[in-house]
């Protein structure tokens, strides 16, 4: 097995699993037509990526060379930052809130009806 085909094959992997951390990440947050989708493509560019490495021959190491410059150039275009950044901007109604209210909801452990009779009886 020469370079062209162990780079292949880990390029192969990392499509994997990164589908299936999108996968796994979108069924953990309940949206299941994301799930879905991540999971359909996953299988769709694992298997195309599949078949290039199988079937390319003689032509692999274009194959594997065009993967790594569209993907290393996917990774440089999203990390520049283009275009103005600008602020965001609350919308809706602002409304004051009562921190205090606020703190006993946090993560919903230990006896929080406890907490907050202890708080407001001082």
């Amino acid at each position: 097995m020469d370079w062209q085909h162990i780079v292949g094959w880990i390029i192969e992997g990392l499509i994997i699993f990164f589908g299936m951390v999108f996968f796994v990440t979108s069924v953990l947050e309940r949206e299941k037509r994301a799930a879905v989708l991540s999971l359909v493509l996953t299988v769709l560019k694992a298997g195309v990526w599949a078949v290039l490495i199988l079937l390319a021959g003689e032509y692999l190491p274009y194959v594997v060379g065009a993967a790594l410059v569209l993907g290393g150039g996917g990774i440089l275009a999203l990390s520049l930052p283009l275009g103005k950044s600008e602020p965001l901007k609350p919308t809706g109604k602002q409304e004051k809130v009562d921190e205090r209210d606020i703190m006993f909801t946090r993560g919903g452990k230990g006896n929080v009806t406890n907490h907050v009779w202890l708080f407001y009886r001082q």
